[in-house]
């Protein structure tokens, strides 16, 4: 059964091309009646999503993304199926790349990977992860440039490495991205059409990248 994310715009502080699994979900509108098309569609949403955000009837998903872009002014969603490396897409159209992603929502990619001077105050602060500053600037040396247009790896190699290179450094300096208790992954996300109908077959994915 697909995995799907309805997503919108980004959240403040996010990098500007960013299009991965942190970004707004739909909310009901209180200028509208309950009885509204939106409203109704959101609520179904709500019972079907829960807590993570993700469902499964692509009819559904893709009737709540018409039914927000009619609206005045209207608002735009995605319907993103979210796989695993083990896994193939079952309805996705459109690659659009691999997020390091926790719980299919927070991700590791939303800002960029630009380390902000707040980042490196906090480091100066706390005394002990000073010395990291170093290994944040490679990670962004090495890494940005990997990331495509949708601010994603095209690869799950790259993908791969950066998580490791960032838990890696998050070891030496707890709770420096988030919580250590968290567990980032690497996630492949594809873009749904609005107007599809029927579930399709989409044989290209990149698990066949070294």
């Amino acid at each position: 059964m697909a995995r799907l994310l309805i997503l919108g715009e980004n959240f403040p502080g996010c990098d500007l091309r960013y299009k991965g699994t942190y970004r707004a979900h739909p909310s009901y509108r209180d200028d509208l009646p309950e009885s509204d098309d939106a409203n109704q569609l959101f609520f179904w949403f709500v019972r079907e999503a829960g807590e993570v955000g993700v469902v499964h009837c692509v009819q559904k998903a893709c009737e709540l993304v018409r039914a927000y872009e009619r609206l005045d002014p209207p608002q735009t969603f995605d319907v993103i199926e979210v796989v695993r490396r083990t896994e193939s897409p079952e309805i996705g159209k459109k690659y659009m790349g691999i997020d390091l992603s926790c719980c299919f929502n927070y991700s590791l990619l939303s800002w960029g990977l630009h380390f902000s001077q707040d980042i490196a105050d906090r480091l100066r602060d706390s005394g002990a992860c000073m010395r990291i500053l170093p290994l944040l600037r490679l990670i962004e040396y090495c890494f940005v440039p990997r990331l495509n247009l949708n601010g994603l790896f095209d690869d799950w190699a790259d993908a791969q490495l950066c998580l490791e290179c960032m838990m890696s450094v998050q070891s030496t300096c707890p709770n420096l991205w988030e919580s250590s208790e968290l567990e980032f992954e690497c996630v492949a996300l594809w873009k749904v059409c609005a107007d599809q109908g029927a579930v399709s077959t989409l044989k290209e994915h990149p698990s066949s990248k070294a």
